[in-house]
């Protein structure tokens, strides 16, 4: 013990030499070596240096009175590594702080500033409310359990199973609770004479660390202290089952499977009209709707059955008054012809009503079908179009002008396509969704359709005064703007306008094919003001 107590008097004479001597007791290694500072003593870590000094002598002396005690001795390099955590803690100016801790802090900060709080916390900002923001709002007091039927088990093997990898956390979080007050009742006083070593306020502040740590991987998988190859193991976290493309709200809330529909890559047409949309005969032949047979629609249907499921236009199944559907892929060709010249005939005489049956047919052109690009971000991101169905291609083709509607290009984009499957569904998408009604927006009026692209480069290009067509390239333009089959019209004659030039030959200029376009479209007993101008 003499030794001991020479050796550490010793160690304190040359600590108070160095300090009073001004050196810096710096490491040689540092990573400031080559920056040339002017050599200051650095007391504050000379005081730190002492202090973990003194506590190793004092480990020490505890050590050699336990052992004159009979008692174990700790181990000194324990005592000592703790000794140095406090030494970094207090370099860094860093204490941990627990949860209850800080919620007693924000708790007396909301009572002195309530005023300023109620402002900040509150839409409303009244401070003499009868529910004031109060620090209760940033803290978890109670964790909410789901029901075993949303922790399903897990399988592990042809007829094994283990139970789900949520119950791991909250196993983990009740232990952490439980922990807890043990600790707090050991150090009010009430000791377990089982335990080794009576806990302290360390231990107190490691469990409350802990509870956060599994409270956090819980809310998120992320936010868990396990590293390394094992966090492949950790259960996901609620943020996991809610984020991304996997996740409960557009897998399963906001996106739905549906039947009756396809998705493709979009890719432009400028030759189909801005109402219709190309459909690919592999999606003709999949995609079909239950036309009652009529009269009316007997021979289209019949010849669909004729042609059977594996040529368009066709027909995979008839469906009787009873319900009974026939699938037409398990027969020939002669039990498709039988089949076909009964569709007007009663099945069951028996039966009352004026049911039909059924041709469930291929979808075919001038059906109705709605488009949809994702995000569905307003109203026209979803649109009744056309069908017309273009052999030989493999995506679905789109008009330029329907682009700023969807707000969509032709870089890769896909589109979803849902085909009506009753008249009463097809009359609403029809009239109330219709690509051609759907001109402005419904938030701020702004026009959502209009000519773009391609259409600016060749109006320039045909109003040239050096642009002139024949009379074969006339009537064709002509025809491709207004088509009258499709009462783009407003009446049963388009009146043309005399040729520009005569000799040698009939040509017209672009100006006298768009006062052609403008005549016809214009009703004139609309009493609308329209001069057309002749002379170019």
């Amino acid at each position: 013990m003499r030794k001991h107590a020479e050796k550490k008097a010793a160690k304190r004479r040359d600590n108070a030499m160095h300090i009073d001597e001004g050196v810096a007791d710096l490491d040689d290694s540092s990573s400031n070596e080559g920056i040339d500072e002017p050599e200051t003593p650095d007391v504050y870590s000379q005081d730190l240096d002492e202090e973990s000094e003194d506590s190793e002598d004092d480990e020490e002396d505890q050590n050699l009175e336990d052992m004159e005690a009979g008692r174990p001795a700790l181990h000194t390099e324990a005592r000592i590594a703790k000794a140095k955590k406090r030494k970094k803690k207090v370099e860094e100016g860093q204490v941990y702080v627990n949860a209850n801790e800080v919620h007693a802090s924000l708790i007396h900060l909301f009572e002195k500033e309530r005023e300023i709080m109620s402002l900040v916390y509150n839409s409303a900002g009244a401070s003499d409310e009868p529910n004031p923001p109060s620090a209760d709002m940033f803290f978890i007091q109670y964790l909410l359990v789901p029901p075993n039927k949303y922790r399903k088990e897990q399988k592990t093997g042809p007829e094994e199973i283990s139970e789900s990898p949520d119950n791991e956390s909250y196993r983990k979080i009740l232990s952490a609770c439980e922990d807890l007050y043990t600790i707090r009742q050991e150090i009010q006083g009430h000791v377990d004479e089982t335990r080794r070593r009576v806990r302290t306020y360390d231990d107190l502040q490691n469990s409350w660390l802990l509870l956060q740590d599994m409270v956090n991987s819980l809310i998120d998988r992320d936010r868990n202290p396990t590293k390394g190859l094992a966090r492949l193991r950790n259960p996901e976290g609620i943020k996991q089952k809610l984020e991304k493309k996997e996740g409960m709200f557009r897998m399963n809330i906001m996106g739905k499977r549906v039947n009756f529909a396809a998705r493709s890559v979009i890719s432009p047409d400028p030759n189909i009209e801005t109402n219709q949309i190309g459909i690919p005969p592999v999606f003709a032949k999949k995609l079909t709707y239950p036309e009652p047979v009529t009269s009316h629609t007997f021979h289209e249907l019949k010849q669909a059955v004729i042609n059977g499921p594996e040529k368009w236009p066709g027909a995979i199944s008839i469906e009787y008054e009873t319900g009974q559907v026939i699938n037409l892929r398990q027969k020939n060709n002669d039990e498709r012809l039988a089949l076909a010249n009964q569709l007007l005939s009663v099945s069951n005489p028996s039966m009352t009503g004026n049911r039909n049956k059924k041709v469930h047919r291929h979808l075919n052109n001038g059906d109705i079908v709605i488009m949809n690009r994702q995000p569905t971000l307003h109203k026209p991101s979803m649109m009744a179009h056309r069908a017309r169905v273009l052999p030989g291609e493999k995506t679905i083709r789109m008009h330029y002008a329907n682009c700023n509607a969807y707000n969509a290009d032709f870089d890769g984009d896909e589109m979803n396509m849902h085909f009506p499957q009753n008249e009463i569904a097809r009359a609403e998408a029809l009239q109330i969704a219709d690509t051609d009604h759907q001109y402005l927006s419904a938030t701020a009026g702004q026009p959502l359709r209009g000519l773009i692209q391609d259409h600016i480069s060749v109006s320039v290009w045909l109003t040239c005064q050096d642009t002139f067509f024949t009379l074969e390239e006339y009537q064709e333009l002509l025809y491709s703007s207004l088509r009258p089959e499709d009462n783009h019209t407003n009446s049963d004659r388009i009146q043309t306008v005399e040729p520009a030039i005569f000799k040698p030959i009939s040509l017209w200029t672009g100006k006298q094919l768009i006062n052609t376009i403008l005549k016809a479209r214009i009703s004139r007993r609309s009493g609308a003001a329209f001069k057309v101008i002749d002379s170019f």
